[in-house]
């Protein structure tokens, strides 16, 4: 994807779960990236994933209403 280490974002971290189809949660993939040392320790702190996701990709068709 073309991170470099130490400069990984969540926006990063996002993009990645979208691209790849993961189960994994948001702040699990977090961790991950952390621990493979492709961000500083602790720099996803307080993130709200969800949010982040909405205004990066739209609401869920899931969450969407219908329209009969």
């Amino acid at each position: 994807m073309g991170l470099d280490r130490k400069h990984c974002t969540p926006e990063d971290v996002v993009k990645l779960k979208h691209e790849t189809r993961t189960t994994l949660s948001h702040a699990g993939l977090a961790k991950k990236v952390e621990f493979l040392g492709f961000s500083q320790q602790g720099a996803f702190g307080g993130v709200r994933w969800k949010t982040l996701d909405k205004q990066m990709y739209g609401v869920p068709f899931y969450l969407k209403k219908r329209q009969f």
